[in-house]
């Protein structure tokens, strides 16, 4: 499914893939490529010791650890190409995010991303994150992250198969009634730690865009939009959407090229197929027959 994402990446460039764990997008030695992560390779270790979904022992060595910006940790070193999967939803600041990935990206390089979609994923009842929210984080720091990261904890369900979500069984019953998990949402505001994995930023492929392009209007990012994919056109079942940016700094200088962009951004958003809903149905009864579940 991610394979076509190859022809985006040049092998013999410098590459930087974030937070790969233990299974890489972009390997060695087909890729020149580097890692980087939040943590140390003994640090995410030790992390994950106990976590039985984690084979600690393919846990890949990281080159970068991320403590403050990018650019601090890489020093003079610009890339081709950044790689993350499942990364930027976890991000505390998502605008100073991308500001910083454009910083150690060479003019012309990409920023190629999968990101959770949540309308097939454990954010399907969550609201999606609208701009305001991330400028506000932006320009006036963290302090906003409680509030996202308790609407990560009140509305999360535990089901994170897509096929479910797409095929209507999943009810927000369940979380409604949930006492605990309302309990546990209280206490985690009240003692909130950042560095557990919240989903802080929730998408769709839609949203995304908005949020690339309002971004644009207020002069934030070098990006224009290269690629962007929405899960229904991926495969049946797939939960992330695929987005590949392109450092282009005139966008920041020159207002025209701004503006081509802005109106070229909003265009997909508008063009976006209003029956990808009918359509991922129909693909998914095939794939069910084809496999033999259910019936009709």
């Amino acid at each position: 499914m991610r394979e076509y994402l190859f022809k985006y990446i040049d092998p013999q460039k410098n590459s930087l893939e974030i937070g790969p764990l233990t299974d890489p997008f972009l390997t060695k030695p087909q890729f020149n490529v580097y890692y980087a992560d939040i943590r140390s390779t003994e640090d995410i270790k030790d992390y994950y010791r106990h976590d039985m979904n984690v084979d600690i022992k393919k846990i890949v060595p990281v080159d970068y650890v991320i403590t403050g910006t990018y650019k601090e940790a890489i020093g003079a070193m610009n890339f081709n190409t950044v790689f993350s999967s499942h990364v930027i939803e976890h991000t505390t600041c998502v605008i100073g995010h991308l500001s910083e990935i454009s910083e150690i990206l060479h003019e012309g390089g990409r920023y190629v991303m999968c990101i959770p979609d949540k309308r097939f994923t454990f954010d399907h009842f969550r609201e999606v994150t609208p701009f305001r929210d991330a400028y506000d984080v932006y320009k006036n720091g963290e302090k906003m992250l409680e509030r996202l990261g308790l609407d990560h904890m009140m509305n999360c369900h535990n089901c994170n198969r897509p096929i479910q979500y797409i095929m209507g069984n999943i009810s927000f019953e369940s979380i409604a009634l949930d006492t605990e998990k309302t309990l546990s949402a209280i206490n985690g505001y009240e003692n909130f730690k950042k560095e557990i994995g919240y989903h802080f930023w929730v998408f769709t492929y839609k949203s995304f865009l908005s949020f690339i392009r309002d971004s644009l209007r207020f002069n934030l990012l070098p990006f224009e939009v290269e690629m962007a994919k929405s899960p229904e056109l991926l495969r049946v079942g797939a939960n992330e959407l695929h987005v590949v940016l392109k450092k282009n700094s005139k966008l920041l200088t020159d207002r025209n090229k701004q503006l081509s962009e802005i109106r070229k951004i909003n265009k997909w958003i508008e063009n976006t197929n209003h029956n990808f809903k009918i359509k991922t149905v129909i693909k998914t009864f095939a794939w069910m027959l084809k496999k033999g579940i259910g019936k009709l």
